[in-house]
């Protein structure tokens, strides 16, 4: 009996061991099977599981465009700002489906000739209809004299949303890479249409800084472009604070918190 119990534990650790291994070799992937996965997984239903997939492709991948390089003399037309926008549109998430769908216009440009342009098209009549466009009044509203607004409690209609999650997680995952011009230009992208919170600013202000000591301290305009965005990102969350404590190194780290 205690040889059986024996046996059992050993069957049992082994079996352990072979999900463990599958899962460390699936985990890190190349760019198109994210992107395939996250396709499939949109088409199965799972819209928050191919955003997820989506944002790991994009980060990994080339620019979007046709025909990308896989493997070997293999290639893949690659557009993943089309499929996220239809992502969080199923989510009926409107700022990250509106900024994916625009990232899609400038960096995707798929072109009346492309066999995807009916479907860009219609997402992004999709998003202009559900995302852009006020309702309708059913009604006029009563007429009222008009009177000043009331600095205190009267917020503006055109104050700009905050910038959504997933660019600030796009943009760190770009910094995390090495590639912090493009981590700084998803951020100063999003400024034109969100308002930008004390991440963002950490995280451009790291981006120019990073660059700075990469290029061998050559260029002061990066290190003072920094300093004014680490005024910006006063005072971080205690929750980021500490996840970028392993992410940035020390030196940076030190800039943002010197006066």
């Amino acid at each position: 009996m205690v040889q059986y119990a024996l046996y059992l534990r050993l069957w049992v650790f082994m079996g352990v061991m072979t999900v463990v291994g599958l899962s460390n070799a699936y985990a890190d992937q190349e760019w198109y099977y994210y992107y395939e996965l996250g396709l499939q997984r949109l088409r199965d239903g799972n819209a928050q599981a191919a955003v997820e997939n989506l944002l790991q492709a994009i980060e990994k991948g080339p620019e979007p465009g046709p025909r990308r390089r896989t493997y070997g003399t293999f290639f893949r037309d690659f557009y993943p700002y089309l499929y996220l926008a239809k992502a969080y549109l199923s989510l009926k998430r409107c700022p990250e489906a509106t900024q994916a769908i625009t990232m899609s216009v400038q960096r995707e440009r798929i072109n009346p000739g492309s066999p995807l342009y009916g479907e860009f098209t219609s997402v992004r009549e999709q998003v202009r209809t559900l995302c852009e466009r006020p309702p309708e009044p059913t009604e006029p509203p009563p007429s009222r004299p008009l009177t000043p607004p009331d600095s205190k409690t009267d917020v503006s209609p055109s104050d700009p949303l905050p910038v959504p999650r997933a660019i600030i997680l796009q943009a760190l995952e770009f910094y995390v890479n090495g590639r912090y011009d493009r981590a700084f230009q998803v951020l100063k992208g999003a400024e034109a249409q969100y308002k930008l919170d004390e991440r963002a600013y950490f995280i451009m202000g790291c981006s120019l800084a990073a660059r700075y000591y990469a290029e061998g301290e050559k260029t002061p305009g990066l290190l003072r472009q920094a300093r004014d965005l680490f005024r910006q990102a006063r005072p971080l969350p205690e929750p980021f604070q500490r996840r970028m404590t392993y992410l940035v190194s020390p030196k940076i780290l030190a800039l943002y918190q010197s006066p």
